[in-house]
């Protein structure tokens, strides 16, 4: 059983100084590392991959905004000029 004295919160891997003691209230910023070195290379490249699929989405949205003011401005008004 735990005494009165001992700290209440949550072990947790330190990336640089090993297991160290997070409190529970969150209100800590003692300027620790959260991250899991375990899991970084996934976390990174499940970043890169959300970066590149922005960038092709924003891409082909320029892409189709670009065709449809073409269309509008070429085809719509040609028909309507004649």
């Amino acid at each position: 059983m735990a005494d009165a004295t001992s700290p209440k919160g949550i072990m947790s891997q330190d990336f640089y100084d090993g297991p160290m003691l997070l409190e529970e209230s969150g209100d800590d910023c003692s300027g620790s590392s959260f991250i899991n070195p375990d899991t970084v290379v996934i976390d990174f490249t499940a970043l890169q991959y959300s970066f590149f699929i922005t960038t092709v989405v924003g891409g082909l949205s320029a892409l189709f905004f670009f065709a449809n003011a073409w269309y509008i401005f070429y085809i719509v008004d040609s028909n309507q000029s004649d």
